[in-house]
């Protein structure tokens, strides 16, 4: 989107709001200054860009999809059809979009088509029960997730749908990367939520593989983000099933078995049928009254 149409969006937003420049403007940024922005006579700074926006009260992830024309990202359309396609089973056509992905990185050496492959690889290899070892796509999926300082939604993205290629020291230490290098956003309830739902996976993988002690650390994590965040029903019933899950694997298995049962309850209670089969599957496969 050209400078001129941005300005135009503003003035869309302003008006919408019925709004006057005046009440849109402050110290930093003029009358004059604005009415040439959304003239697309001048360009503005990315702060002034951001004043604006505060005033008109929007956030500027709402601002960015307008601007794309209320599409979504390229990324954010891979992880639609590759949700799609798991969810069906459909290992052809998760492989489709692989490959396609493949073809992007040949043709651009854009390394994010090649990490959104590995991505799908793994993927592919949870949805095949495929155990056989692919150390070079661990090796770069694990080289860029450690050298980024900050992870952003690209990054949790990433390494959640990849949990099946990390061993359980990789996949411990990839997690307390998580931990640290989303700190700054755990305010923002889309990068929460992505967060715990990683968290909780991370938490139900160690406690299969027997991994206790460092289950029990992620899980008073996952407890001190649901706290930010008192709606997020399923995966507070989640984290009872979890919780059910160590007491059961640390030998109280009376107690955790009743929280386990507890917890399918509830998804049956809620008329969740799915989740509640999901459940009573893993709990049937994973544990012996």
């Amino acid at each position: 989107m050209s400078n001129q149409s941005i300005g135009m969006l503003i003035r869309e937003f302003r008006q919408s709001r019925n709004l006057t420049m005046k009440e849109v403007c402050d110290t930093d940024l003029s009358v004059a200054q604005l009415s040439k922005f959304e003239r697309g006579v001048s360009e503005i700074t990315i702060n002034k860009l951001l004043v604006i926006l505060d005033k008109l009260n929007i956030t500027i992830e709402e601002f960015f999809h307008a601007e794309q024309e209320f599409e979504l990202s390229e990324f954010e359309q891979l992880i639609v059809k590759m949700k799609e396609h798991y969810i069906k089973n459909d290992a052809d056509r998760l492989l489709e979009l692989r490959n396609e992905q493949l073809k992007k990185y040949k043709k651009s050496n854009i390394k994010f088509f090649e990490l959104n492959a590995i991505m799908l690889s793994a993927l592919l290899k949870d949805l095949t029960n495929d155990k056989s070892k692919a150390p070079e796509m661990e090796e770069k999926l694990i080289d860029h997730l450690l050298e980024v300082d900050i992870w952003c939604h690209y990054e949790i993205v990433l390494f959640a749908n990849s949990i099946s290629l990390f061993n359980t020291n990789t996949l411990v230490t990839l997690t307390n990367e998580m931990i640290n290098n989303t700190k700054y956003y755990q305010e923002i309830k889309k990068h929460r939520v992505i967060t715990i739902q990683t968290l909780i996976n991370v938490i139900l993988t160690l406690l299969e593989n027997g991994e206790t002690d460092q289950s029990k650390i992620f899980q008073n994590k996952l407890t001190e983000l649901l706290e930010m965040d008192q709606y997020m029903l399923y995966e507070r019933n989640y984290s009872i099933y979890l919780a059910g899950f160590y007491l059961y694997k640390t030998g109280q298995k009376e107690a955790g078995l009743k929280s386990m049962k507890q917890a399918i309850t509830i998804f049956k209670d809620l008329k969740i049928n799915q989740l509640a089969q999901n459940f009573q599957t893993h709990y049937n496969q994973n544990v012996s009254e």
